[in-house]
């Protein structure tokens, strides 16, 4: 398999991407102590991907997420909105406990700042 697995912290999430099915889990907190310096590397592993596949998924299952963190979501996501609109698949599914209004929120409130279509569940 030809997977990239970025061990979950603390205070950062376990990223798993599988480059084979074009699938990346984000699955734990999101709040580094430098939110830049921990998602620019992932940032520029999903852009550099979608650039030459057809299609992509990402899978946030996130318990919480700082606003420094939320805004490098969103600024991925205006970037991925780009091959969005050039006919690529990039879908997003956002997660969350059920009885977590937080996450809800935070969810629905990126999915009005850009066209990809995000999809919010409960676990």
């Amino acid at each position: 398999m030809n997977a990239v697995l970025i061990e979950g912290t603390k205070f950062s999430p376990e990223v798993l991407f599988d480059k084979n099915k074009g699938i990346i889990n984000f699955k734990g907190k999101l709040y580094p102590a430098n939110a830049t310096e921990f998602f620019a590397p992932i940032h520029e592993m999903i852009i550099d991907y979608i650039k030459v596949h057809p299609e992509i998924t990402l899978n946030f299952m996130l318990t919480y997420i700082n606003s420094s963190a939320t805004k490098l979501v969103i600024r991925l996501f205006e970037d991925l909105d780009l091959y969005y609109e050039n006919g690529k698949k990039v879908q997003v599914n956002w997660y969350h406990d059920e009885l977590d209004d937080d996450m809800i929120e935070v969810g629905e409130d990126i999915s009005e700042l850009v066209n990809i279509p995000i999809k919010i569940h409960s676990m």
